[in-house]
């Protein structure tokens, strides 16, 4: 590798389910409006496994977003990795980053199989997952401060150590702050393609909910920072593309936005991205950019693994659909 490198869900899982963040000391507000930002999943046991490390952040939307079967849960995202075509994407490039969209699995879960397909079996030891909340606003970047993350396939290490850095050294831009984290899918969905993809990795979970653009930019500073040196450390970025667009229409604005991101044309992505049609993980991505535009240009790479909507995995067109896109962000 050549780097020195909503919110509690009902059973809604197409969609990101779009709406303006509530205050931060708001209680997270409830959907139960099926969509292709969601999961469609009947409610089933969320019996955890016996080994889970003590005092872990527990399982948001299990049972919702993804199944809470583990056994299932692993054949599920196995077959997505199987199913993939990506397993030597950039395999001569460092991936530094991925995006993955965060639906229901049945909605998004193939094209964010590409996505890992093309990091699985790679040495990273630490994965950074930016993510977004559906509900909430934040002043400060916030993160879990806790020893793992469960989901039905065990508890994921959280690397605290790090965590705590972040707090410390970057005290005015992250914060420990659960409240965001609770009921919300973007982050978790990532998880169980983590553990299975990944196994030796531990995660940063972050949620960014800042909306004050020149504070993202620092955030996105702040991590390259402290890890951009690093060849062990992969960036995931949480993010669905357009929502309930007619199907033509959806492909048209979703291609658009991914060859922006593609052509690194940022500044007409800024302009298109944060809308309903653009992105819903627009904030994450902005503090993705920010970092990864501090390596020299002539080295960086942006290539699209692979687009879907809701209309071509799950079948269903009326009422519009939801865009999913997989990215990699990669270095010479």
């Amino acid at each position: 590798m050549g780097r020195i490198i909503l919110c509690l869900i009902g059973i809604s899982v197409v969609a990101c389910s779009e709406s303006k963040p509530t205050p931060i000391e708001v209680t997270d507000a409830r959907s139960a409006v099926p969509s292709p930002t969601q999961a469609v999943a009947a409610p089933e046991s969320k019996k955890l496994p016996t080994h889970r490390i003590k005092n872990a952040f527990t399982p948001q939307v299990a049972g919702g977003f993804y199944t809470s079967n583990a056994q299932t849960l692993a054949t599920e995202v196995k077959g997505f990795l199987a199913a993939a075509g990506t397993a030597d994407a950039e395999s001569d490039r460092d991936i530094v980053g991925i995006m993955a969209p965060h639906a229901g699995y049945r909605y998004s879960g193939p094209v964010a199989g590409e996505a890992y397909r093309a990091v699985q079996g790679r040495d990273y030891r630490t994965v950074v997952v930016l993510a977004l909340c559906h509900r909430r606003a934040a002043l400060k970047a916030a993160v879990v401060d806790r020893p793992a993350y469960d989901t039905p396939l065990g508890s994921l290490k959280i690397d605290q150590r790090l965590i705590r850095r972040l707090l410390t050294e970057h005290g005015d831009l992250f914060e420990a702050n659960e409240k965001v984290f609770h009921g919300e899918h973007s982050l978790e969905v990532q998880l169980p393609f983590i553990q299975v993809a990944l196994p030796r990795a531990s995660i940063v979970p972050i949620i960014v909910a800042v909306h004050d653009e020149a504070m993202v930019g620092r955030i996105g500073q702040a991590l390259h920072q402290q890890l951009g040196n690093r060849a062990d450390v992969l960036f995931v970025m949480s993010s669905d593309l357009s929502h309930f667009l007619a199907y033509a229409d959806a492909q048209k604005q979703d291609r658009h936005t991914l060859s922006l991101l593609q052509n690194w044309q940022i500044d007409e992505w800024k302009r298109v991205a944060p809308s309903k049609v653009g992105m819903c993980g627009y904030l994450p991505m902005l503090t993705f950019v920010r970092l990864f535009e501090n390596y020299a240009t002539p080295k960086r790479k942006v290539s699209l693994l692979a687009y879907k909507n809701s209309g071509d995995t799950a079948g269903d067109r009326a009422g519009g659909v939801v865009g999913y896109g997989s990215l990699a962000f990669s270095l010479e």
